[in-house]
């Protein structure tokens, strides 16, 4: 299926097409790898949202399971970091 994914910073979208099989965490990994998004800290991980159901996905979870259909919009979360 083919989904945006929308960057967490900025109002760039990244176009790709997942396999109903695909878990979140790995859609993370291959934005990290096409160097759409740099590699979250430790501290602030990723988490996708899925803009249609405002569902947030955890990140073992497949494609299919959340729910995600062909031409979806995927939010790029990113906890904000604090002072320190």
């Amino acid at each position: 299926m083919n989904v945006t994914f929308c960057h967490p910073r900025s109002s760039i979208t990244f176009r790709a097409q997942v396999e109903p099989h695909t878990k979140a965490q790995a859609c993370i990994e291959g934005l990290v790898g096409e160097g759409f998004i740099e590699r979250a800290d430790r501290n602030r991980p990723y988490a996708l949202k899925l803009q249609r159901t405002n569902q947030q996905l955890i990140d073992s979870i497949t494609m299919e399971q959340a729910g995600v259909q062909d031409n979806d919009s995927l939010v790029i979360l990113q906890e904000e970091q604090g002072a320190t």
